[in-house]
């Protein structure tokens, strides 16, 4: 009775993400951090495979640690981007404090003049 009822809960945890997945992801539009930047499976594809090859509890299990992997994913993610903004804001950030330190000799050396 006790492995029937487990087998019902995989069938009902699967079908919850296929559900997921319909109707809160696409309008939300979210997409797994962890897929995102490792270019794999989402945390959803892993959880919906690991629930179908591994024991119940081993599956929780695995999915837990995935769900971390993809908390780091997305901080990773976050810290690209903030990366990518700076970067895009303050393109020569050398020259811009060139700039403010002596601004008469970095325009000399822009245009060609003088020393």
């Amino acid at each position: 009775m006790l492995v029937s009822s487990w087998g019902t809960a995989k069938k009902v945890a699967i079908k919850s993400i296929a559900a997921e997945r319909t109707y809160v992801s696409p309008p939300e539009g979210f997409d797994c951090h962890h897929r995102m930047l490792y270019k794999g499976k989402s945390c959803s594809d892993y959880v919906k495979i690991t629930l179908t090859e591994q024991r119940l509890l081993s599956a929780v299990k695995l999915s837990v640690q995935q769900f971390k992997d993809c908390s780091t994913a997305s901080l990773i993610l976050k810290s690209q981007e903030t990366s990518a903004k700076r970067d895009r804001a303050y393109p020569y950030p050398l020259l811009t404090i060139m700039k403010i330190m002596n601004p008469k000799r970095v325009w000399s050396k822009v245009v060609g003049w003088g020393g």
